[in-house]
């Protein structure tokens, strides 16, 4: 944990004046210390990891990153499915936007998420000091750019699947008319 440097404060008449004034700068200065670290410093988005042994299911949270990865979140703000064939995931793109607007920092994982989801470039954006017109139509541009993105994964991943597909087909092929042959001379030399 913090440790701070803290006065011992002995109450008599001839300090009271000096005590108020300070307990006041004390308590108004350590509250500025704890809201800092907690939403600048210490907070991270991360993946929190639930479910069941080899079955790994996500959930992202917003912690304190002294925290241990399955400890108390202070939000969650969506989910992650690895094992699902789509990697599925739901966020909430509000919420994460006001984290990080605190100064909330991001993990890898978590960033790799927000990038497929396109909260990363809308962030990206604002610190750019674009105002919401523009950031809107710069989202939908990446929106149709990034369905464009997936649409060409797809098809590739078919004509990949088409190619492995008929290679199979031709090794069978030719696995069949090997012995094939192989059965024709041994029924010649008999």
């Amino acid at each position: 944990g913090c440790q701070y440097i803290t006065k011992t404060i002995y109450s008599n008449e001839k300090n009271d004046e000096k005590n108020e004034k300070y307990k006041k700068f004390e308590f108004s200065y350590v509250w500025k210390i704890l809201i800092l670290k907690e939403r600048i410093l210490a907070t991270k988005i991360r993946l929190k990891r639930i479910g069941r042994r080899n079955r790994p299911f996500y959930r992202m949270v917003v912690m304190d990153s002294r925290s241990r990865r399955d400890g108390a979140a202070i939000e969650e703000l969506g989910w992650y499915n690895p094992i699902d064939t789509d990697h599925t995931f739901s966020l909430k793109g509000e919420r994460i936007l006001h984290w990080l607007n605190d100064g909330a920092q991001i993990t890898n994982a978590a960033h790799k998420l927000l990038r497929r989801s396109g909260i990363a470039y809308h962030w990206h954006l604002i610190n750019q000091g674009l105002d919401d017109s523009q950031i809107e139509v710069e989202m939908k541009k990446w929106e149709l750019n990034h369905e464009e993105v997936l649409k060409k994964r797809f098809e590739n991943a078919n004509t990949q699947s088409k190619k492995e597909d008929k290679k199979k087909i031709d090794l069978d092929n030719a696995d069949k008319i090997a012995n094939l042959d192989s059965k024709s001379s041994a029924d010649e030399e008999e």
